[in-house]
């Protein structure tokens, strides 16, 4: 998205937000961000950790919004969903990225979570694999807990215990007695990495791989094969036949999302509201997430 395009929908963008957050950051026109602060004097550090499934959309969403302000400055690191929780916690960040919802002991360590949009979870195999084209939980969980092969597959790749991906893989992939993975322990074949990048660099380079990554960081150094006979598009997820999908959210320090942006910088609010606004939301559709009203 270009910075004229992006400059010129800020009316819409803002007013959109103001009613998606119900707190007043911008104004709806002139150059006042209703802080008192010009866009042109906006200027500071965002800091933003946690989950590698959300970076790369976060960074596209850094780019836009600092090709608008130039003296605004966002750093974007992919730490896991789990650090990004107790960075939060611990005033290390401006706020935190997790790829899935928050339990009663992170809340209850005095953070709150506000969705940004649903993700898919794509399950990857390397390119050269033509014969598995779709896999059922049964085999996934077989695999994973018993190194059951799936045809070709035999090298299952996974994430690390803090990883939001694996959280909600492991929710939501179980055997035919329902049993799910999260009850389970992964074998100790299970190639465990630490990022989205890494398991795809795994499955890229071995044959008879199978992983699994936040569906809009699929390219064509991997290959997605369906769940349950059904395909990992967008179409799928919004229409609920795709079962793998799980929130992107960020994570603020507070007890409610509007006194934790009232606590936050300008310029972190700034950027926290670009992301909420059509702008932003369309940012995200554009990287391969679903958008919250787009």
């Amino acid at each position: 998205m270009k910075t004229k395009k992006i400059v010129a929908g800020v009316a819409i963008a803002l007013a959109a937000a103001l009613m998606f957050t119900g707190a007043m950051f911008f104004t709806a026109c002139g150059d006042d961000t209703g802080n008192g602060i010009t866009r042109s004097e906006l200027s500071g550090t965002v800091n933003v950790t946690g989950s590698t499934s959300i970076q790369p959309v976060m960074g596209a969403l850094a780019d836009a919004f600092m090709e608008m302000y130039p003296d605004v400055t966002i750093n974007i690191s992919g730490t896991g969903s789990g650090q990004g929780v107790t960075d939060t916690q611990a005033d290390k960040n401006d706020f935190g990225m997790a790829s899935r919802a928050l339990d009663a002991e992170e809340i209850a360590g005095g953070v709150v979570s506000k969705k940004i949009a649903d993700d898919g979870i794509a399950l990857v195999v390397n390119t050269s694999n033509t014969s598995t084209t779709n896999v059922t939980a049964d085999e996934l969980y077989d695999l994973y807990v018993s190194d059951t092969a799936i045809g070709s597959v035999t090298t299952a790749v996974g994430r690390e215990d803090s990883s939001g991906t694996r959280s909600a893989f492991d929710e939501l992939v179980a055997d035919s007695d329902g049993n799910a993975l999260e009850e389970a322990t992964y074998s100790s074949n299970v190639v465990i990495q630490n990022s989205t990048g890494a398991v795809m660099q795994t499955v890229a380079s071995t044959s008879n791989a199978i992983g699994y990554i936040s569906l809009g960081s699929v390219d064509d150094t991997v290959k997605a094969v369906s769940f349950e006979g059904v395909e990992p598009t967008v179409a799928n997820i919004k229409n609920g036949t795709y079962k793998l999908a799980r929130p992107f959210n960020l994570v603020l320090k507070g007890t409610d999302v509007e006194s934790a942006v009232a606590d936050m910088s300008a310029p972190a609010q700034a950027f926290y509201y670009f992301i909420m606004s059509p702008d932003g939301q369309e940012i995200i559709a554009e990287d391969g997430c679903i958008s919250l009203y787009l």
